[in-house]
């Protein structure tokens, strides 16, 4: 892979310009859920993990084309939905696609009974069995890299909300931060594509790449 120096340089400024701005953007946004009822919190972040990990994908495979077929897909389904994508192109781990299939189950539960509009979160967690107690916590304390979220298990324990809210705000950040990595990488291999023309010959017209 060849670069330019300025280009590199451009590349790295646009990484942290864009990490920043996309950070700041889902913090203001996922902060002000807190705000909500538990249900309201609930649906609300699940829309935001839904549409997060479709951005990612997208950026990942570099295919916009797609967009309306992906945006279609459920979050959860094993099979086929977005959630398995993001785990088969490696953007999630397995106990992260676990979190997010119980919070979905969760949400469904919720979304589709009138009543549960006045939904509890701490009531619903006491509520639960011991062994149902168990598997959220299993599911709670997911991976990633070398770091397991146990500290949320005690968060779960004591307030719910707040545990769940963490869950997903951690995660909706680290896609972003993933997002945010393809894109530069995609204009990385542009460039570098662009750099090796001009150092061995075919020289592309630059106005046609938009570079």
């Amino acid at each position: 892979m060849y670069l330019y120096k300025d280009d590199a340089e451009r590349l790295t400024a646009e990484l942290k310009k864009g990490l920043k701005v996309a950070l700041t953007d889902v913090s203001t946004q996922l902060l002000d859920f807190l705000k909500d009822s538990d249900w309201a919190m609930m649906i609300k972040l699940h829309a935001a993990i839904e549409a997060t990990i479709t951005q990612v994908i997208l950026a990942h495979i570099d295919q916009q084309v797609l967009r309306s077929v992906i945006e279609r897909l459920p979050l959860s389904d094993n099979q086929s939905g977005k959630g398995r994508i993001a785990l088969d192109l490696g953007i999630i781990t397995k106990s992260q696609f676990t979190f997010i299939r119980r919070f979905s189950e969760l949400r469904n539960n919720l979304v589709h009974r009138v009543e549960n509009i006045n939904f509890d979160l701490k009531k619903w967690y006491s509520d639960l069995d011991a062994q149902q107690k168990k598997s959220w916590r299993s599911a709670i304390a997911w991976q990633e890299g070398e770091v397991k979220q146990e500290a949320l298990i005690d968060m779960l324990e004591s307030n719910p909300k707040l545990g769940l809210f963490l869950s997903v705000f951690t995660i909706v950040t680290l896609l972003t931060c993933a997002e945010q990595e393809y894109l530069v990488r995609s204009k990385v291999d542009m460039l570098s594509d662009r750099t090796m023309k001009e150092l061995f010959g075919d020289k592309p017209d630059l106005e046609d790449d938009g570079l």
